[in-house]
This record gives structure tokens, sequence and C-alpha cells, in this order.
């Protein structure tokens, strides 16, 4: 029996961890292939960013959902967020740009991160029996917690959203979850 020597080992590691970045979270209803187009799209869109300086990726999160793109947070003027969803439909293979960007200073909401609100909706999901969790991604700022993915049913996505208003911090869900299967033309 052939071994593995160190430096195959640690090659195979690298592509393991490489892997691990591209795909923050790999979901059970989508394929690799469409998720590696996500993350390419995600990829692209904000390489566009960094030629702007006004568009700091601190400021605005880029998530990619089956070709349809979210800008999520907060710029200082009404002319940037344009750009910023200008840039996104640039990109090939985006169908969609959905802009959430909130023009104006960053508000600061004392007691209540954003990083503790998404983890406590994640935590929260995976306990309940009927949320698909791996196909969820749970984005919150300034405690607006937004859903993205695909669910099975109406029924799923109600849900979702009802548990993740009922969590601490959270003050608004805008619910972009999907319902059905993947290409079933939803």
């Amino acid at each position: 029996m052939r071994t593995m020597g160190h430096g195959s080992m640690y090659f195979a590691l690298a592509c393991c961890l490489l892997l691990l970045q591209v795909f923050p979270k790999c979901r059970t209803n989508q394929g690799l292939v469409a998720q590696w187009d996500d993350a390419t799209i995600t990829a692209s869109v904000r390489a566009r960013f960094l030629n702007d300086s006004a568009l700091s990726p601190l400021n605005v999160a880029i998530r990619t959902d089956e070709g349809e793109v979210f800008l999520i947070g907060r710029v200082l003027d009404y002319q940037t967020r344009l750009r910023a969803e200008s840039y996104a439909r640039k990109v090939d293979a985006v169908w969609s740009v959905v802009n959430q960007i909130r023009v104006g200073q960053l508000r600061e909401r004392p007691g209540y991160s954003d990083f503790d609100i998404k983890n406590r909706v994640e935590a929260r999901f995976v306990r309940e029996p009927d949320i698909p969790s791996l196909n969820i991604e749970v984005v919150s700022f300034e405690g607006t917690v937004y859903l993205l993915g695909r669910v099975p049913e109406e029924r799923t996505r109600m849900l979702a959203e009802e548990i993740a208003m009922g969590q601490v911090g959270v003050v608004a869900v805008e619910n972009f979850l999907k319902v059905g299967e993947i290409g079933a033309g939803n």
C-alpha cells in the first residue's frame, strides 16, 4: 500500500482549507457547480468593490444565492449605493441584485452585536427539526436579520421568519428565502 508523503498531505490539507473558504456554507440542496458559481460571483463583485474606496467590505456584505446578489450594509451617500448595485449587475451570471444598502452614518446598537444575533438565530434554527438549517444563510446588520437560501415549502419559510424575529436583539426580519426545489421554476 502506498502512503501519502508529507508534501502531498499538506497539499491536500491546503486544498481542503481553500474549499472551505470558497464554500463558506455548503448547502444540501445546491450542487457543487452552483456553489462554485455563487462563490465566483461574490468574489467578482468584491473585486469590483475593492477599486472603490467608498465601498468597504466591512460596511457592505455581499452574498450570492442561485445567481441573485444581495448587498447588505451601509454607505455614506446615495451615489455610492447606486454604484455598488451597478458593479454587481455588471458581473457575469448575475440575474438579479437585491440592494439592501442603507445610506447614512453607521448606527451603534449597544448590547446587541450583529455577530451575536446571527449566531443566536442560527443556533435556534439548528434546534428546530422543521428548519433545514444548512439551506439557510443568516446575515444580521444593525439588528435586521436577512434570511437567504431555499426551503421546501411556504410553511417552513414563515416558521424561519417567526423564529428569527423571536430572538433577542432582532428588530426586523427580511425574508428572502425561496420555496421549492432548485430548478423548479421558483
